[in-house]
C-alpha cells in the first residue's frame, strides 16, 4: 500500500490547492468513492470545478514579484481555505468504518430481531454531514472566487518574478582545498556566453552562495574580461547596511567618470544615472548585495516549500540529510516525477540548496558529499521572515508567551530546551497542527491527542527528576501520521497497538521502548524502521506475535516466520542492542539470519552496540562468532553494516558476493583470508569497505588491479598490516585508513607498498603503542607520495581487534582529532558526536544519535585540517627510540613509482 497520490505538492505560494484537487479526483473516481451517494458526488463534482478556478487565480498571483496588498491577502485566505477542505477530506478517508462481517452481522439481526441497528443511521447521518460540508465549503470558495473579481487582481500588472534559466555556474567540489579560483571549460564557456551575446535586452546574472568561495573573484574576472565590450561599467561593492548615497555617487562617478554635484540627493542620483545609461550598453556589478532581491533568486532557483521547512529547526542545529529528506516526503513537497523515487528527488532538491551555498556543510561521507549541514545566517534570516509572511512556520520558545495569531498553525515547532514550565499558548488551536517539531522536557510536552491531523511528529525529549515514564499511548490515534521520530532519555510506552497508522513511512525510536507493539508489522507504508531494545530478539518477536498466533506456535518453529514477510516494504532497517545476554546471543543472530532473506526490497540494514554494550565489551565479556554461510540475502542491498562489540563474522560471508548493489560494506571478522578478498573483489558497486580484523592473517593480503574499481573509501584494522597493493589496484581509491599494533611482528613480511594507489587524497594511521618519533618518522615517509595526500597519523591507547578495548590517548590539537575523528572503529558504532551534541543542546537536553552516524561514513569536520602542511613534514626527528619493528615498517612504506 502506498500512501495517497498527490497531483502537485504542497507548497508555501498555494498551500494545499495541487494535493487537494488531485486527492479529490481520486475520491471520486477510486474505488472507495462508490460509498458517497449520488448527491454527495454530484455536489463534490460542482465544488472540484470551483476550486479549480481559484487554483489558476491563486498560481497566477504567486508569479508577481510583489503583489499588493489586497492580492497577498487573498491569496493567504484561499491557502487556509485548501488546507481546511483537505484536512476534512482526509479526516473522512481515514475515520473507521464497519467491515463487511459486522454490516452483514448488523442485517442479520435486522431480520430476524426485528430490533432497530444504529450503525446503519449513523452512516447515513455521516453522508449528510459530509453533504452539508461540501456545500458549505463551495460557498466559501464561490465567495473567493467573487472577491477576486470585485478587487480587481485579475488586471494585476505588477512585474513578474524573474526565472533564471540556464545551467548554474559550477561550485567548488567539498573538500577540494584549491584556494584560487579555477577557470575550467565550463565557466569559460559561461563567460564566453555573455561576452558574445548579440541579444541587446537587459539581462540580470546573480553569483550567489557563503563566503570565501570565489564570488568577488568570478565577478571581477567577468568585470576585467568583457567589460571593455561596453559603452560605460561600474564595480560597486555594497556593505550590509549600506549608505545609498555613498552608493550611487560612486555608481555615479565610474559610469560617467565625474564627480556628481555635491548638493544632488539619493532621486536626483537616480534620474541622472538613469538619464545616462539611456541608449547604452552598461555592465554594473553589485558586490554584497543582501536584501529582498536575494529571495527572489532564492525562491526561484529552488523549490521555495523546502527551504522555508528549513524554519522548523533551531538556529544552529545540524541537520541531517537523510532525516530532512524525510521529512519533506512526509509533508508531501515533493512532485512525483515518473521513473524516480520521491526520496531520490528530494535529495537532489537538498543537493542544489548545498551547491548554491544557501546551506553550509557540517560532515562529509566516503563520497565527499554532504551528510549534515547548518543554514547561512543571511538565509535563515530571509526564510524565518517568509515563514511568518507565508504563514507556513511557527516557531514558539519560552521567551514568546503570548502570541498573537491571525491565521491557523500548520506547522509548529518548539523550543523550550530545559526550561521547566514551558506551555504552548492556549491561543494555539493545535487540532490543526501538521507538523510538530518539540524541544523541551517530558512535562512541558502537551497531550498528542489535541493532534489530530499530524502528519509529521518529531520529539527531542529529556525527563525531569523523579521522571520514570514517558506515556505516548495516544500516538494510535494520529491517523494521517507520516514521520515520527522520538529521542528521549527515559523509558518510552508506545501503544499496545500502531496498525491504524496506515500511511506511517518513518518510525525512529532513539529511547528505550517498555515494549514494541507487534503489530507494526502490518504497516503497510513503512519504509524505514528504527529500534534499540535491551531485549532478546527471541522475546522480541514474541511480543510481535499477535495473541492468536501464541497459542498455535510451535515451540520447535520460530513465531516469526510469517509475520516478517509483511515489512517486505521496508527499505531501511537500524537496530541498537542495548544488553543481550551472552546465552541468546547466538541464537539471536540465528533468528536474525533466517529473517532478511524475507525483506525483498531491503536496502540498510544496520545493526550497533549501544553505549553500555560496548563498556561490556570493554570489559572483557565474552565473543560469539557466526556464520551465516547458508542465509539468502536481500537482493537489493545496498548497505551492510554489522557494528555488534559482543558479535563478529568468522570470516567474510559467501552471500556477500551475491549483492550486486552492495555500496557500503562495514563488517568485523576473526580472521581475512585469499578467499574473503576474492568476495569482496567480485563486488561490482562497492564505494566503501571497513573491515575489522580479529586476527592477524597468516599470509600477505594482495590487492591487484581485479576488482575494486569503484572504491573510493577503505578501512583495515588489524594487529598487523600485512597488505600490499599492487600496480593498477583500487584505481579511485581516495581515502585509506589503516589501523594496527606496534605489538606486532612485521620482521620477514612482504613491503606494504601503496605508492600504486595514485587516486589516494588522504592517508589516516592510527599506531598503538608507538613512540612519538615513529609518528614523526612515519609521517615523513608517507609524505613521499606521489599525489601528495593529506597525512594523519596519530599514536593511541587503543586498536580495537581482538579482545584488546582500551582507552585512547589524547594527541595532538583539537582540530586534528576532529580531522581524523572518523579513523575511530567505534565512531562507526552508536557514539555521539561531541560538536554536534554541543551544538543541538543548545536547543533541548536530550540530543538524539545524528543519522549521518547511521546512513553515512562520518569524515572531518571541516574537510581538510587548518594547516595541512603541518602534516607534511621534510625533516625526520630522531628514531632511535624506536623499536626495530619502526624500522622495518618504515622500510616497508617505500613507495613504488
Amino acid at each position: 500500500m502506498e500512501a495517497p497520490p498527490l497531483a502537485a505538492p504542497i507548497c508555501a505560494s498555494q498551500g494545499a490547492m495541487g494535493s487537494l484537487l488531485g486527492k479529490m479526483e481520486e475520491l471520486l473516481v477510486a474505488p472507495d468513492g462508490s460509498r458517497l451517494p449520488k448527491g454527495v458526488k454530484d455536489r463534490m463534482l460542482l465544488l472540484g470545478g470551483d476550486l479549480g478556478v481559484v487554483a489558476a487565480y491563486l498560481a497566477d498571483l504567486s508569479e508577481l514579484e510583489d503583489p499588493p496588498p489586497t492580492a497577498k491577502r487573498w491569496m493567504r485566505e484561499v491557502r487556509e481555505l485548501s488546507y481546511d477542505i483537505e484536512d476534512y477530506i482526509d479526516e473522512f478517508c481515514a475515520a473507521p468504518r464497519p467491515g463487511r462481517r459486522a454490516n452483514t452481522m448488523a442485517r442479520f439481526v435486522c431480520r430476524i430481531g426485528r430490533v432497530k441497528v444504529a450503525r446503519l443511521p449513523k452512516r447515513l447521518k455521516r453522508h449528510q454531514q459530509m453533504g452539508k460540508m461540501v456545500s458549505q465549503f463551495r460557498i466559501y470558495v464561490e465567495e473567493a472566487i467573487e472577491r477576486h473579481g470585485r478587487y480587481g487582481l485579475d488586471c494585476c500588472d505588477h512585474r513578474r518574478r524573474y526565472v533564471s534559466f540556464g545551467p548554474m555556474l559550477p561550485s567548488r567540489p567539498y573538500g577540494e582545498e584549491d584556494a584560487q579560483l579555477v577557470i575550467d571549460g565550463r565557466v569559460s564557456e559561461f563567460i564566453e556566453r555573455l561576452a558574445n551575446d548579440e541579444d541587446q535586452k537587459l539581462k540580470v546574472v546573480s553569483v550567489v552562495g557563503s563566503s570565501g568561495i570565489g564570488k568577488t573573484t568570478l565577478a571581477k574576472l567577468l568585470y576585467n574580461r568583457i567589460g571593455g565590450q561596453f559603452d560605460c561599467r561600474a564595480f560597486v561593492r555594497i556593505s550590509r547596511k549600506p549608505d545609498m548615497k555613498r552608493v550611487f555617487r560612486e555608481m555615479f562617478f565610474q559610469l560617467q567618470r565625474k564627480q556628481p554635484p555635491d548638493d544632488y540627493k539619493e532621486l536626483a542620483l537616480i534620474d541622472s544615472i538613469r538619464e545616462y545609461l539611456q541608449d547604452r550598453r552598461y555592465l554594473i556589478i553589485i558586490d554584497d548585495l543582501w536584501a529582498a532581491s536575494v529571495w527572489d533568486l532564492i525562491n526561484q532557483a529552488f523549490p521555495e516549500t523546502c527551504l522555508l521547512y528549513l524554519n522548523m529547526y533551531p538556529e544552529g542545529y545540524k541537520i541531517c540529510k537523510d532525516d530532512v529528506v524525510e521529512k519533506w516526503v512526509a509533508e508531501g513537497f515533493i512532485d512525483q516525477i515518473e521513473g524516480r523515487d520521491l526520496e531520490k528527488v528530494a535529495g537532489s532538491y537538498f543537493d542544489e540548496l548545498i551547491d548554491r551555498r544557501f546551506l553550509q556543510p557540517s560532515r562529509l561521507n566516503y563520497n565527499n558529499e554532504v551528510s549534515t549541514c547548518t543554514i547561512h545566517d543571511e538565509v535563515r534570516d530571509l526564510i524565518a521572515y517568509k515563514s511568518v509572511e507565508e504563514n507556513f512556520v511557527l516557531v514558539l520558545d519560552f521567551y514568546r508567551k503570548d502570541v498573537e495569531l491571525s491565521d491557523k498553525v500548520r506547522r509548529l515547532s518548539v523550543h523550550f530546551g530545559d526550561i521547566k514550565y514551558a506551555k504552548i499558548p492556549t491561543n494555539i488551536r493545535t487540532s490543526e497542527v501538521r507538523s510538530l517539531t518539540f524541544f523541551g522536557l517530558c512535562k512541558c510536552m502537551p497531550s498528542l491527542t489535541e493532534f489530530k491531523l499530524l502528519r509529521v511528529l518529531n520529539l527531542q525529549l529529556s525527563g525531569h527528576v523523579g521522571d520514570e515514564l514517558l506515556d505516548l499511548s495516544g500516538i494510535s490515534e494520529l491517523f494521517q501520521l507520516r514521520y515520527l521520530k522520538i529521542a528521549c532519555d527515559i523509558r518510552t510506552e508506545l501503544p499496545s497497538q500502531m496498525r491504524g497508522l496506515k500511511y506511517l513511512e518513518t518510525l525512529q525510536m532513539d529511547t528505550t521502548l517498555t515494549a514494541v507493539p507487534w503489530d507494526i508489522i502490518f504497516l503497510p507504508c513503512l519504509l524505514h524502521l528504527h529500534l534499540r531494545f535491551d531485549m532478546n530478539l527471541i522475546d522480541l518477536m514474541g511480543h510481535m506475535t499477535p495473541p492468536s498466533e501464541l497459542g498455535s506456535s510451535s515451540s520447535n518453529s520460530s513465531p516469526s516466520g510469517g509475520i516478517i514477510s509483511n515489512l517486505n516494504n521496508v527499505r531501511d532497517i537500524h537496530l541498537t542492542f542495548c544488553a543481550l545476554p551472552s546465552k541468546h546471543l547466538e541464537r539471536n543472530m540465528e533468528i536474525l539470519g533466517s529473517l532478511l532473506g524475507r525483506l525483498g526490497n531491503l536496502k540498510n540494514l544496520t545493526l550497533v552496540s549501544s553505549s553500555s554494550q560496548k563498556k561490556i565489551a570493554a570489559s572483557g565479556a565474552s565473543e560469539v562468532t557466526i556464520l551465516w554461510d547458508n542465509l539468502a540475502p536481500p537482493p537489493l542491498l545496498q548497505r551492510f553494516e554489522w557494528l555488534l562489540h559482543s558479535c563478529i563474522f568468522y570470516r567474510v560471508p559467501k552471500w556477500i558476493g551475491e549483492l550486486g548493489n552492495l555500496c557500503i560494506l562495514k563488517i568485523a571478522v576473526r580472521e581475512l583470508v585469499k578467499n574473503s578478498v576474492d568476495i569482496l573483489r567480485g563486488l561490482p558497486a562497492l564505494m566503501a569497505l571497513s573491515l575489522n580484523v580479529h586476527r592477524a592473517s597468516v599470509e600477505n593480503i594482495f590487492f591487484d588491479k581485479v576488482g575494486f574499481s569503484v572504491l573510493k573509501y577503505f578501512k583495515y584494522n588489524c594487529s598487523v598490516p600485512w597488505l600490499k597493493f599492487e600496480a593498477g589496484a583500487m584505481p579511485n581509491l581516495r581515502k585509506l585508513k589503516l589501523g594496527f599494533s606496534a605489538l606486532g611482528d612485521l620482521y620477514g613480511t612482504a613491503p606494504i607498498r601503496i605508492g600504486h594507489l595514485l587516486g589516494l587524497k588522504e592517508i589516516s594511521v592510527k599506531i598503538h603503542g608507538a613512540s612519538v618519533d615513529a609518528e614523526s618518522a612515519l609521517t615523513s615517509a608517507v609524505s613521499n607520495h606521489p599525489s601528495n595526500p593529506r597525512i594523519n597519523v596519530q599514536l593511541v591507547d587503543k586498536i580495537f581487534y581482538g579482545d584488546r578495548v582500551t582507552k585512547e590517548k589524547d594527541h595532538g590539537s583539537e582540530e586534528e582529532q576532529n580531522a581524523i575523528m572518523s579513523a575511530n572503529f567505534d565512531e562507526y558504532h552508536q557514539t555521539q558526536d561531541k560538536e554536534s551534541s554541543d551544538a543541538n543542546k543548545q536547543v533541548g537536553s536530550i540530543v538524539p544519535l545524528p543519522r549521518e552516524q547511521e546512513h553515512g561514513i562520518l569524515e572531518h569536520d571541516e574537510y581538510a585540517p587548518k594547516d595541512p602542511d603541518k602534516y607534511k613534514q621534510s625533516d625526520i626527528r630522531s628514531v632511535s627510540s624506536m623499536y626495530p619493528w619502526h624500522l622495518k615498517f618504515l622500510e616497508t612504506l617505500a613507495f613504488c613509482t
